[in-house]
């Protein structure tokens, strides 16, 4: 699958909603070539929840890939989707939630406990599908 570029610190600090404009995302100084998968997942990781939002995070899956298809015009397999979005779930625990685990030792992030759960929570359904 082909590198685009990635802002690399999708979350919620870094949207803004715009009343005239819809979503606005800054803070870019950490954008870089990854997995066009890399941004939704860390995205997930944020403000995903419960066992109950399985489904969601599915179908969320699958409208990502056929709106990139369709934008790019490119088709994969679903293995390719399907080893993308774990790719990206293992690049950002190792390079994104261990800088936060780390912070939150210093800052005590509140929302540690929450990305964690979050993160298993895609693994398991990322293994599972």
């Amino acid at each position: 699958m082909s590198h685009v570029v990635v802002h690399n610190d999708f979350n919620p600090r870094n949207i803004a909603w715009n009343k005239l404009r819809g979503p606005m995302i800054y803070d870019w100084e950490l954008a870089t070539f990854d997995l066009p998968t890399r941004d939704p997942i860390e995205l997930l990781c944020f403000v995903g929840g419960s066992h109950h939002l399985k489904h969601l995070h599915l179908s969320l899956f699958e409208s990502f890939q056929e709106n990139f298809e369709a934008q790019f015009k490119i088709q994969y397999s679903k293995e390719i989707w399907s080893q993308a979005w774990r790719t990206s779930l293992a690049r950002f625990v190792v390079s994104r939630y261990v800088l936060y685990l780390a912070g939150g030792k210093i800052l005590g992030f509140k929302f540690i406990p929450h990305l964690t759960q979050n993160a298993l929570l895609l693994e398991k359904e990322l293994t599972l599908s």
